[in-house]
C-alpha cells in the first residue's frame, strides 16, 4: 500500500517537475561555451568591464557575466541565443540584465531584445534609462532580476530564446547590456498538489502507527 501511494505521488509530480535547462547560464565556464554568437557580432564573457566614463560593471552573481554589444565599434544587433527543449510542465525564464546606452529617445528603441522562437517578450530602448533629453552621457538600469512566462511555448519541441542587443537605426551613440544568471524551471507546483500529496503520505504514517 505504502508503495502504491508513494508511486502515485511521484507520478503525479513528474509532469509538473519535468524541465529544460539553460548550458552556462552562469557564464562560470568564462566563456560563451554552450551559446551560439551570430558571426561579426560583439559578444563576450568578463569578469568586470569599465566604461570610459570610469563606470564599472561586475557580474550580478558569480564571477563571470555576458557582454552583449560594443561601447567602441559601431554594431547593429549582436545575437546570443541557445536552444532548449520545450517539454514538460509551463517554463519560467529566469535572468539577470543590465541595460546600458549613450543614446536618447528615440534612437536605439528596442536596442535591447529577448526573443522566444523570434517573439519579443521582453524589449528596452534607450528612451527607457535616459537621464536628460538628447543626453550622450552613460545611462544604465542597473542589474534587474526578471521572471518570464514561457507557458504558451510548452510542447512545441526546441524553443529558441535570443538576446539581442546593439545600435538601431543609427551607429553613432552605443547601446548594450550586460547578463548573467540565465536559467529555465518550472512553474511552482500546486498547492492543491502538495496537498494531496502530504495527505497521503500522512495516511501511510497513519496506517504503519495503527499496524504497530
Amino acid at each position: 500500500m505504502k508503495s502504491s501511494i508513494v508511486m502515485c505521488f511521484i507520478l503525479l509530480l513528474m509532469p509538473f517537475s519535468a524541465q529544460a535547462s539553460i548550458t552556462n547560464g552562469d557564464f562560470e565556464t568564462g566563456d560563451t561555451d554552450g551559446w551560439t554568437t551570430i558571426p561579426g557580432g560583439n559578444v563576450e564573457v568578463l569578469e568586470s568591464y569599465t566604461f570610459s566614463d570610469g563606470t564599472t560593471v561586475t557580474a550580478y552573481d558569480g564571477n563571470y557575466m555576458a557582454m552583449i554589444g560594443s561601447e567602441t565599434s559601431a554594431t547593429n544587433y549582436n545575437v546570443f541565443n541557445q536552444m532548449i527543449q520545450s517539454t514538460g510542465s509551463s517554463k519560467r525564464l529566469s535572468f539577470a540584465y543590465n541595460f546600458w546606452s549613450y543614446d536618447y529617445y528615440p534612437w536605439d528603441e528596442n536596442a535591447f531584445q529577448v526573443l522566444v522562437n523570434g517573439e519579443s517578450v521582453l524589449s528596452l530602448g534607450a528612451g527607457d534609462v535616459d537621464s536628460g533629453s538628447s543626453s550622450i552621457s552613460l545611462d544604465t538600469t542597473g542589474w534587474t532580476y526578471v521572471t518570464l512566462d514561457l507557458s504558451d511555448y510548452v510542447g512545441l519541441g526546441n524553443v529558441t530564446i535570443d538576446f539581442m542587443a546593439g545600435d538601431v537605426g543609427d551607429s553613432i551613440n552605443r547601446s548594450g547590456v550586460f547578463l548573467d544568471n540565465v536559467s529555465i524551471h518550472a512553474t511552482p507546483l500546486p498547492g492543491a498538489v502538495w496537498l494531496f500529496g502530504s495527505a497521503m503520505l500522512g495516511l501511510v504514517g497513519l496506517r504503519q502507527k495503527r499496524a504497530a
